[in-house]
């Protein structure tokens, strides 16, 4: 059975309420062309289409390729953002007899409308706003966190599928290549889009670090944005990529943009190349979590060679003959961007482990530890030596125990971190209070849930059971009817053909009389 072209779902969802089983897809009306036919988005997964049902809009996923877990991995995802509810997610249903083509049923995905832009569209209409991309950056970088948090990797992080709300928020759609904890082990059945994705992926690349690459691709051109404009026009940003594309991954020495970033006057925008152009020396498992989360790796030689502080601030370190800018000259409209000088390289630490506040000041003084000390072993012993003589060595002893037991308990339980701990087991009991009582609850819901089953169970039979009565009955008073109807059928025939055979001989003695009368 050959499975259907995009013609073939353009042609069948032109009427909804023959092509979905779904009862709110067959109220829907899809989104037209100006030549009155059903707008499809094609990719190299789905054919998409946007419905507006009575209720709410829906987006309408129609598969390109069949694939035998399909429905099994999609309830895998579904499963665990249920659990774990990310405000970047969007509900939706695997139907798997959703859309008929030709007489045939087909999966589908039913996915909530989200209304929003997508990134490349968004950027583009705020290029000359450099607060807005930097603040989309750091947006970005949350999510990235989130995501990694809650152990989930997208699979195809590029324009086409992150979506910025009218509110500013950023949304995720299209599912098909996700990895949740379930489907550890597997492989992928895409490689995300060329110009998003690490050049070595494969389908074997399947885990939590799926996004890292991507996520990195994206961060860098926002940042790089900010800064210049300009260059989303110089190397065509909005055809499918946003600054870079696949050759500048695979050759990176070749490559035009990396060469303008590592050249360019901003020393952001420096940094921000060096650092990227060192991932592409990495392999896809290798690549850092941009949310800072950094597993241990092998840095290509140039790097590993300098033996300085960290990998980050080893490639963000700026060029030590590079010019400096003033902050005046960094916005491209003038303005004074509120970011580090270009020779401190905290402007990348910051978005890779955001700041909690004023830096810490740690004060664990000994010093009340040693005056207690001498306290309790030089001064009281002396003390009760002085008074009561040698004779009383023991008291003097067990009074220095004493006291300094006492002491010690006293500075233990005033510890801020012992009351900390304390407050905490409190919480800790509540909590299991709380949950203890939620499962009773719950197993209270369990029995009521079962009692309301069973009584339904019980009603249903009776209701059978009384149907079938009624049926009986009813058939029997039919039966009955049947057979009075028949007998009166039966009883009227007789009388029809008497009348009949009367009306007969009248006719037959009226003919012979007039007979006579004429010939005479």
């Amino acid at each position: 059975m050959a499975w259907p072209t995009p013609q073939d779902y353009n042609e069948a969802i032109q009427n909804p309420r023959l092509a979905f089983r779904d009862p709110e897809l067959q109220q829907g009306q899809p989104e037209l062309t100006p030549q009155g036919l059903p707008r499809p988005i094609t990719g190299g997964f789905a054919t998409v289409y946007k419905l507006q049902c009575q209720q709410r809009t829906w987006v309408v996923r129609c598969f390109l390729r069949p694939f035998h877990d399909h429905e099994r991995r999609y309830a895998a995802i579904s499963d665990h953002l249920d659990r774990v509810r990310l405000p970047y997610m969007v509900g939706f249903t695997f139907l798997r007899e959703g859309i008929r083509v030709r007489g045939q049923w087909y999966p589908i995905l039913k996915m909530e409308w989200v209304q929003g832009e997508q990134l490349h569209t968004f950027i583009e209409k705020h290029l000359l706003d450099s607060g807005s991309l930097l603040s989309l950056a750091r947006r970005w970088v949350e999510m990235v966190k989130a995501l990694r948090d809650a152990s989930i990797a997208h699979g195809d992080l590029q324009h086409g599928n992150v979506l910025v709300t009218t509110n500013g928020q950023l949304r995720l759609v299209d599912y098909d290549g996700m990895y949740v904890p379930a489907l550890s082990g597997e492989g992928s059945h895409e490689v995300g889009h060329r110009n998003y994705q690490h050049p070595l992926r494969t389908e074997s690349d399947f885990g939590p670090y799926l996004d890292n690459f991507s996520a990195w691709v994206i961060y860098v051109s926002l940042i790089a944005l900010a800064a210049d404009p300009g260059l989303w026009k110089q190397f065509a940003g909005g055809d499918e990529s946003l600054l870079f594309r696949r050759r500048d991954f695979e050759q990176p020495e070749a490559s035009d943009v990396l060469r303008a970033l590592e050249s360019h006057r901003d020393d952001r925008i420096r940094s921000a190349a060096t650092l990227f152009k060192s991932l592409l020396y990495l392999g896809p498992r290798d690549v850092p979590s941009l949310d800072g989360q950094i597993a241990p790796i092998t840095l290509p030689p140039t790097a590993a060679a300098t033996g300085r502080g960290s990998w980050i601030e080893d490639y963000v370190r700026p060029h030590p003959d590079a010019p400096a800018l003033s902050t005046e000259q960094l916005g491209p409209r003038g303005e004074t961007l509120t970011v580090p000088t270009p020779s401190d390289p905290s402007w990348i630490l910051d978005a890779l482990m955001p700041s909690h506040g004023a830096a810490v000041s740690f004060r664990n003084s000994v010093a009340p530890e040693r005056a207690m000390f001498a306290v309790s072993t030089i001064l009281i012993p002396a003390l009760f030596l002085a008074l009561s003589g040698a004779d009383f060595w023991p008291v003097s002893v067990l009074s220095v125990i004493l006291l300094n037991l006492a002491l010690w308990v006293y500075r233990y339980h005033s510890d801020v971190s012992v009351r900390e701990l304390r407050d905490l087991t409190l919480k800790v009991h509540e909590i299991e209070h709380s949950i203890r009582a939620a499962e009773i609850d719950i197993r209270a819901a369990e029995r009521q849930r079962e009692a309301v089953r069973k009584y339904a169970a019980k009603e249903e039979a009776r209701l059978e059971k009384e149907q079938k009565t009624l049926e009986a009955e009813e058939k029997k008073e039919i039966d009955a009817c049947q057979a009075k109807l028949q007998s009166d059928l039966s009883s009227i025939n007789p009388d029809d053909e008497r009348r009949t055979s009367s009306k007969q001989r009248h006719f037959r003695r009226s003919e012979t009389t007039l007979g006579q009368k004429w010939r005479i």
